[in-house]
């Protein structure tokens, strides 16, 4: 599988590829001064294999921002209590206010399937 993969080479230099993801950055930074002021909440979900340089994209994306109006959820490990609740509770807690940003490091997909492997979801519920 790995050999079959190909990486896309869009033809810039590296130096050309750095200003247009600096612009890009600023750009992202102009949106969410207009998300703040509509009130808006925004969840970006960065999925990926573990240390596959999540982390790392997440801080270059929110480099530009203002970091008021942004956080950063990565569940590492069970919340202390957390076993009274659904599954899911840690991700309700996270769920941004109106005008913020939040960044998921990995998303409640893989507890889904944790959560159905071990029986928690019951289809008639």
């Amino acid at each position: 599988m790995l050999k079959e993969f190909k990486r896309s080479d869009d033809g810039l230099s590296k130096e050309e590829r750095k200003a247009a993801v600096k612009s890009l950055r600023k750009a992202l930074a102009a949106r969410q001064s207009k998300l703040r002021d509509a009130k808006i909440p925004v969840i970006v979900l960065v999925e990926g294999w573990d240390s596959a340089g999540k982390g790392g994209l997440i801080n270059d994306l929110i480099s530009e921002l203002d970091p008021r109006f942004i956080s950063v959820f990565s569940l590492d490990e069970a919340l202390e209590g957390s076993e009274d609740y659904p599954f899911l509770y840690p991700y309700f807690n996270a769920i941004p206010e109106n005008g913020k940003l939040l960044f998921m490091d990995s998303g409640y997909m893989e507890e889904s399937v944790h959560g159905l492997m071990s029986g928690e979801l019951d289809e008639d519920a």
